[in-house]
């Protein structure tokens, strides 16, 4: 497994998804213009062997934010993916009863698929029917997950996207009837991401929320505010940023891989679906 460093893939991915920020703003063309002028420019000039996308992507939004004055230029998305993902979740039975590592491998499958509710990944085109069915592993290291779990006593499990997030705490809550599981959600918003506002509104006892000011799209180590026994991981930017500096606790990254740079990095093919562990 490797760490995710930009690859020439990335460059127009970073382009496109800026540019759909701008979109959702509600700026005029002129004014969009100057954005994505800038945008360029600023890519160019941070642009090399060492840069993570995740990172430069923070920079991307944070300057959209700012210059159009949008604090969520996702929030209709977001409504959006909400929506499809309560209702494919309303046909999902959980039997919360019973702790086996079938039924956990059920709900990190579900998990995964849910992982592709994304809209903005340059190349790649979401498919609502996939979130009816359980997604296949390339990579399937849920047996250790379901081993560790069984020894573990508090583990940290971080959100990524709306609407896949209605099937992760399916997966939080299952793995809470045996251990204590924190929550992980930023507390304000960059793209499509879980915030302080969804998960107050879907988190049920006995999950335990924890939010954080975003450093970049995913979560970075320095994010942690308590020690854990583990972490499950979802989706790609936390992959990148959790890749960087030094691993606190053994890391379970679930996900769908939707890019090539991804798929290189974790050595799966391009739209299968991962439960990495990485110690």
């Amino acid at each position: 497994m490797l760490k995710l460093k930009v690859r020439a893939d990335c460059a127009p991915c970073l382009i496109n998804r800026a540019l759909s920020a701008l979109d959702k703003s509600g700026i005029n063309e002129e004014a969009k213009f100057r954005a994505m002028t800038f945008l360029i420019q600023s890519l160019a000039s941070r642009y090399n062997e060492e840069a993570v996308p995740a990172f430069l992507e923070k920079d991307d939004m944070d300057f959209i934010k700012e210059f159009t004055g949008c604090n969520d230029p996702y929030a209709e998305v977001k409504s959006k993916a909400y929506l499809i993902a309560k209702k494919a979740a309303e046909k999902v039975v959980v039997d919360y009863g019973t702790w086996s590592e079938k039924n956990l491998r059920h709900l990190m499958e579900l998990a995964v698929a849910a992982n592709g509710l994304e809209f903005d990944v340059k190349g790649y085109e979401f498919d609502p029917s996939s979130l009816e069915r359980p997604m296949p592993l390339a990579i399937d290291d849920t047996h250790y997950l379901w081993a560790q779990a069984a020894s573990s006593k508090v583990i940290a499990y971080v959100l990524d996207n709306v609407g896949e997030h209605v099937f992760d705490l399916m997966a939080a809550k299952y793995l809470s009837t045996h251990i204590e599981v924190h929550v992980y959600a930023k507390s304000t918003p960059l793209l499509n991401d879980v915030t302080r506002d969804e998960l107050s509104r879907d988190l049920l006892p006995p999950l335990r929320a924890h939010y954080y000011e975003p450093r970049a799209v995913g979560i970075t180590w320095d994010d942690f505010d308590d020690d854990y026994d583990f972490v499950v991981a979802k989706g790609m930017a936390n992959y990148e940023t959790l890749t960087e500096g030094k691993s606190m606790f053994p890391v379970y990254h679930a996900l769908k891989v939707k890019c090539r740079p991804m798929a290189l990095s974790l050595g799966a093919p391009l739209l299968s679906g991962v439960v990495k562990r990485r110690q």
